[in-house]
């Protein structure tokens, strides 16, 4: 395949980010569907993920709950991304057909990486026939995986989840502080780990600042910088995002799950 350069990412990172970003760059696949008919409204809701629909026929439209985006529209040979995070809910076609996904990238544990790119909510049809060709790949891969969960889909899956990967990075926007962002990332890796590690206990920004050897106040402000809010913000996100999921794939009670990730209240 050949490979495509791209104007919007003409970063060049020190070997030792680089190697830190190989090691620590992650899919997780949480629900996908191949070619599916099944495709139902929903009713308002909010993901830990980014969501993929891949519109084969018919329409799909997604109102949010934000003053930004009220809605948007995605036809047949057109992509929808919904980001993480964001309120919505579903309408659709009786006769649509699409490939779905719920999906994330982390860098570093937990830190999503699409946060550092401006991604479009809907991809027009002349720009969407190699995330299309990448999203059918990937979910017939995980119909197969479900089956035959051998090495040789393990395989297919890494190399189909992270090939989606780069074609929504390549119709996305960098944003202005990128370059900077990911430089600093490896000065506030310990806490990340941290909040990866003990999610579920009291986390207070004095610990986390002194895993980075670092005063309270200058901590604060470079964990910030880099990931967009501050500490304590970012762990009660991440304790949402995590008891979102739990909500939305077990059956735990709401008061357990809570508790499992650090809300004791």
């Amino acid at each position: 395949m050949q490979s495509r350069s791209t104007s919007r990412d003409v970063m060049t990172l020190n070997s030792a980010v680089v190697e830190l970003i190989e090691r620590s760059l992650q899919s997780h696949i949480y629900w996908s569907g191949h070619n599916s008919s099944n495709c139902i409204p929903t009713e308002w809701r909010v993901l830990p993920f980014m969501v993929v629909l891949t519109v084969r026929k018919g329409e799909y439209q997604c109102i949010f709950d934000a003053a930004q985006v009220d809605s948007v529209r995605a036809g047949a040979g057109e992509v929808l991304l919904i980001p993480a995070g964001s309120r919505h809910r579903l309408v659709v076609d009786r006769a649509t057909i699409a490939d779905g996904l719920h999906i994330d990238f982390t860098l570093f544990h937990n830190l999503d990486v699409l946060s550092f790119y401006e991604v479009p909510m809907v991809v027009p049809a002349h720009q969407a026939e190699a995330i299309m060709r990448c999203a059918d790949e990937l979910t017939a891969t995980l119909e197969e995986y479900k089956s035959t969960p051998n090495l040789n889909n393990i395989a297919l899956k890494r190399c189909a989840s992270f090939r989606l990967f780069y074609e929504i990075l390549s119709v996305s926007q960098a944003l202005p502080d990128k370059e900077l962002r990911l430089l600093q990332v490896n000065r506030i890796l310990p806490a990340l780990e941290l909040i990866e590690n003990q999610l579920d206990a009291a986390l207070k920004v004095e610990v986390l600042a002194a895993a980075c050897a670092l005063s309270r106040n200058a901590f604060s402000r470079l964990f910030k910088q880099v990931v967009g809010s501050s500490p304590l913000r970012y762990v009660n996100r991440k304790r949402l995002e995590l008891a979102m999921s739990k909500l939305v794939y077990g059956d735990r009670p709401i008061a357990e799950i809570a508790k499992s990730v650090g809300f004791c209240d």
